[in-house]
């Protein structure tokens, strides 16, 4: 599992529109408690640079669409909570 981190860039981005483009391509959402940032998993996955990346373009290109910027990757930080 790859959790791709987005955080929210305008206070009037759509966060609903943003989680059913991302559930769309087969990615699951977790809002994080912090009120700015949304959780994007996809997986399970092969952890290797083409296949991340794959991923990571996808996301981004969702995220941005909704004013949602990239914050980074990490493996399965969705799974631990």
């Amino acid at each position: 599992m790859v959790d791709f981190l987005f955080f929210v860039e305008e206070l009037d981005a759509n966060w609903d529109a943003f989680e059913k483009a991302l559930r769309a391509k087969g990615f699951r959402t977790i809002r994080d408690d912090d009120g700015e940032t949304l959780i994007a998993s996809f997986g399970p996955i092969a952890v290797t640079a083409a296949s991340v990346w794959a991923q990571e373009e996808i996301s981004t290109r969702i995220a941005l669409a909704h004013d949602f910027y990239p914050d980074g990757w990490d493996l399965g930080l969705a799974d631990a909570e």
